[in-house]
């Protein structure tokens, strides 16, 4: 941190305002997603990598489909199904990789960085 090439960073969580902005342009500004792009910034507080790990996992579980910023809501959709942390959003989208990924990633863990 004493290093002439180190710049520290303070990050905030967005306002309220901000985040809600954040996610609709993240999802899209259909009138059917305003609901869910309000309960997703709610949820994430201001913190943006938690609001983008929340789309991430519907997204993964098909609760949205499409693409940034042109989603729609997904065949699979039932409501409510945002994980409370971001720990819980990782999670599910690790519970949802298959096969040799997910050995590996647990493996990986174990060891440690």
């Amino acid at each position: 941190m004493t290093q002439p090439h180190f710049t520290k960073l303070n990050l905030t969580d967005f306002d309220a305002q901000s985040a809600l902005a954040l996610v609709a342009d993240l999802i899209g500004h259909k009138p059917e997603l305003s609901d869910l792009c309000k309960r997703i910034a709610d949820r994430s507080s201001g913190n943006p990598f938690f609001a983008e790990e929340l789309i991430n996992s519907l997204e993964e579980s098909g609760e949205l489909r499409g693409s940034s910023g042109n989603y729609e809501l997904g065949t699979a959709s039932s409501g409510e199904i945002l994980p409370p942390t971001v720990h819980a959003a990782i999670g599910a989208r690790i519970d949802r990789i298959g096969g040799e990924d997910k050995s590996l990633l647990q493996i990986a863990a174990v060891i440690g960085t």
